[in-house]
């Protein structure tokens, strides 16, 4: 069975949500879950908050970027910032989320993510589902790849499948 498992679906089905309730359940990992950044009650931007608890900006409505993404500037420098003590690991369960538009501008997360895939070590990861994108395309057609695909009818159903899965929770 593959060691790598894959949650994709569309905005809001629950992907990060569905991905935190998993990470939770295990022990040890390593990975980033990404939040939204919500100082009201709107939505200004994305984090991403990794396994040790560091902070780094993915993307915000108020900074001045040349890459955009919807009304976001994408905040390549601060996100790569906190990637690299990501890619030393050992015997952890490694998540990402997600594997999407935004973070695909940065090359050092692209290597990121092809070196969780490639490692012996299980892998969770949440995957766009509207967004498509030649390494997004890879990553789906990779014979060790499980994919879950999420609905928002689907959320609990999905949960007790991966929670079934041999690969992560055992």
């Amino acid at each position: 069975m593959p060691n790598n498992l894959l949650i994709s679906g569309i905005p809001h089905s629950g992907k990060s949500t569905l991905l935190e309730r998993i990470i939770t359940g295990i022990g040890p990992k390593r990975g980033f879950i990404t939040k939204e950044v919500k100082p009201g009650d709107t939505r200004t931007g994305f984090e991403i908050i990794t396994s040790e608890g560091t902070k780094g900006l993915l993307a915000s409505a108020n900074i001045q970027s040349p890459i955009r993404v919807s009304r976001y500037g994408v905040d390549v420098a601060s996100f790569e910032r906190v990637l690299p003590p990501l890619f030393y690991f050992d015997k952890e369960v490694l998540y990402i989320d997600e594997i999407g538009r935004m973070e695909l501008y940065s090359d050092t997360f692209q290597r990121l993510v092809q070196t969780y895939l490639d490692a012996p070590n299980r892998f969770i990861g949440t995957l766009s589902a509207i967004y498509f994108h030649p390494f997004i395309d890879a990553v789906r057609a990779r014979t060790d790849v499980t994919l879950f695909n999420l609905t928002p009818e689907n959320r609990e159903e999905m949960f007790r499948k991966i929670q079934g899965h041999s690969s992560i929770f055992q």
